[in-house]
C-alpha cells in the first residue's frame, strides 16, 4: 500500500517538474523575442535622434529606413487588412493624420501598434521594420487564408443575389410583355366584333331605306304632295299665287333609291353649315364625292359626317365647328367612304 502511495507521488512530482520546465522554455522564448524587437525599436530611435540632431541634412539612411517601413506598413493596411486610413485609425485608436504619418515616413511607428498588428492579424514585425522577412509569420497564414476565403464567398453571394435579382426583373417584364400582348389581341378580337356588328347594321340601314323609298305604286298617294310654285318670302312679305304642282317626295329628295339611306346627327361638328345635332341626313352611296362636299364616313368603325377635302395626296375629314379638330386621314387608319349627303332635314316640331 505504501509502496502504491510512493509511486503515484513521484509521478506527480515528475510531472509538475516537466511543467516547470515547459514554462521556462516558455519564458525563455517571450524574452528572446522581446530583445529582438528592443533592438529593432533601439534601431528607429537611433535614427529618430539623427533626424533632429541633423535637421538640415538631407534624406539620410535611417530615414530611408522609416520611409519605407511606412510603406511597407500601407501596403499590408491596403493588401492584407483592407481597411481605409479611417477604419485603421479606430481600429488602432488614433487619428487618420497619425496613420499618414507613419505611412510617410515622418513619425516612427509605435510599439504597441506593432505589437498589435503581429498579435492581432499575423503582420510580422520584422517584416514591417526592416522587410527581411516575410509580411504573415506562419501562425498567422491560415488566418489570411480565410479572411480571404470569406472575402471571395461574400463576393461570390453578392454576384449570386444580383443574378437572381435580374432574373427576378426579367421575369416580371416577360410577363407584363406577355399581359400587354394578351390585352392588345383580346382588344382588336373586340374591335373586329364591333366592326362586323357596324357593318352589317349599315348593311340593313341601306337595305331598310331602299325597301322604303322604292317607287311602290301602293305608296303613289302617301308620297305625292302639292309644292306652290311662287314660294314663300324670308324677308318682307311679298304676295304670292296659290298656284300649285304636285311632286313626288321621293323623286325630290332621291336620285338613286336603290343606293340611299337616312341617318340622324348625333353631336354639332357641322353645326355652323346648318347641320345640328338631330337632324335627317339623305346619304346617297352611288355618287363619287368630290373635294367640298358633305360625306359620311366610317373611321376605325365609327361613323362621322365631315367636309371630304382633297389637296394633293393629303385627304382631310373637316370639322365646321372650331370646338372640333380636323381628321387628317393617313395609311394606317381603317377609313371609308360610306355616301354623300345630298339634303338635310330638320324638324321645328317633333
Amino acid at each position: 500500500m505504501k509502496s502504491s502511495r510512493k509511486n503515484t507521488t513521484s509521478k506527480a512530482a515528475a510531472v509538475s517538474r516537466a511543467a516547470g520546465r515547459q514554462r521556462k522554455l516558455g519564458k525563455l522564448e517571450k524574452l528572446e523575442k522581446l530583445e529582438k524587437l528592443d533592438t529593432q525599436i533601439q534601431t528607429h530611435t537611433q535614427t529618430d535622434a539623427h533626424r533632429r540632431s541633423h535637421p538640415d541634412a538631407g534624406v539620410s539612411a535611417p530615414e530611408a529606413v522609416e520611409r519605407d517601413a511606412g510603406m511597407r506598413h500601407k501596403r499590408a493596411r491596403m493588401e492584407h487588412l483592407h481597411m481605409s486610413v479611417v477604419t485603421y485609425a479606430k481600429q488602432m485608436n488614433v487619428s487618420p493624420v497619425t496613420v499618414y504619418a507613419w505611412e510617410s515616413g515622418t513619425r516612427r511607428i509605435p510599439y504597441e501598434v506593432l505589437n498589435a498588428l503581429e498579435s492581432r492579424y499575423g503582420i510580422s514585425t520584422s517584416w514591417l521594420l526592416n522587410g527581411t522577412e516575410p509580411m504573415l509569420i506562419e501562425r498567422r497564414a491560415e488566418s489570411a487564408s480565410a479572411v480571404e476565403r470569406d472575402r471571395v464567398q461574400k463576393s461570390k453571394a453578392q454576384q449570386t443575389q444580383q443574378t437572381q435579382q435580374a432574373h427576378q426583373r426579367q421575369q416580371t417584364q416577360q410577363a407584363r410583355t406577355a399581359r400587354t400582348e394578351e390585352e392588345e389581341r383580346s382588344a382588336w378580337e373586340q374591335l373586329s366584333v364591333i366592326r362586323t356588328a357596324v357593318q352589317e347594321a349599315g348593311d340593313a340601314l341601306a337595305s331598310l331605306s331602299r325597301r322604303i323609298l322604292t317607287l311602290d305604286p301602293t305608296r303613289t298617294r302617301s308620297t305625292r304632295f302639292p309644292l306652290m310654285e311662287s314660294g314663300v318670302s324670308a324677308g318682307p312679305p311679298v304676295s304670292t299665287s296659290d298656284d300649285t304642282v304636285t311632286v313626288d317626295i321621293v323623286d325630290f329628295l332621291v336620285s338613286n333609291p336603290d343606293s340611299t339611306f337616312f341617318v340622324n346627327v348625333i353631336g354639332d361638328s357641322m353645326k355652323d353649315i346648318g347641320i345640328y345635332d338631330g337632324d335627317t341626313l339623305i346619304i346617297d352611296r352611288a355618287i363619287t364625292p368630290k373635294s367640298g362636299e358633305i360625306i359620311v364616313a366610317r373611321v376605325f368603325n365609327e361613323l362621322t359626317v365631315k367636309r371630304f377635302v382633297r389637296n394633293g395626296k393629303r385627304v382631310i375629314l373637316a370639322a365646321e365647328n372650331r370646338a372640333h379638330k380636323n381628321i387628317e386621314v393617313t395609311e394606317d387608319m381603317d377609313f371609308s367612304i360610306i355616301g354623300v349627303v345630298t339634303t338635310s332635314i330638320k324638324k321645328f316640331r317633333r
